[in-house]
């Protein structure tokens, strides 16, 4: 009797192979987070594996995936975000710069009134101040790489903490 994987086992292990519904982002991620496009599949596949996925903020629609990027990046806050539906990330100080692919979604910067959408590539320099909302029905996610971390109401949240 041959068993069929369970769905999410099914779609890591095909995001890691380069198969999964990411694989366009691979190549993209692979020089974001300085790791091989094989790297940068593995990472993917962390996506489709909810044990991979943390709840920093109780109360919002938020979560979060860390991970180690490359050398260019190892001190780089490297990972995931998961935005829920009509959810927030909230205001937030950027102490280095921050780039951001977004993966899916639509995701609106309120202090700059611009949406952006699968594919968009999105910088905010040191200093920058905003939050990111959601719009529509869809989960907003989105690759982050984020140099010295970034202050929440004035706490400074940086790799590893």
């Amino acid at each position: 009797m041959r068993r069929q994987p369970a769905p999410e086992v099914k779609a890591r292990l095909l995001a890691s192979i380069g198969v999964g519904r990411f694989e366009m982002y691979a190549p993209k991620l692979a020089s974001v987070f300085d790791v091989t496009v094989d790297r940068a599949r593995e990472l993917l596949g962390l996506i489709e594996r909810k044990a991979s996925w943390e709840s920093p903020i109780p109360g919002l629609d938020l979560s979060l995936i860390h991970f180690d990027g490359g050398p260019a990046c190892a001190t780089a806050d490297c990972g995931f975000i998961r935005i829920g539906p009509k959810g927030m990330f909230p205001w937030h100080k950027h102490r280095g710069e921050e780039l951001n692919v977004v993966l899916a979604g639509h995701i609106r910067c309120r202090a700059t009134n611009r949406l952006f959408g699968p594919g968009d590539e999105v910088t905010f320099l040191p200093g920058t101040e905003h939050d990111l909302t959601v719009e529509g029905d869809e989960d907003g996610l989105v690759a982050s790489r984020a140099f010295e971390g970034i202050e929440i109401s004035g706490v400074r949240a940086t790799k590893g903490s």
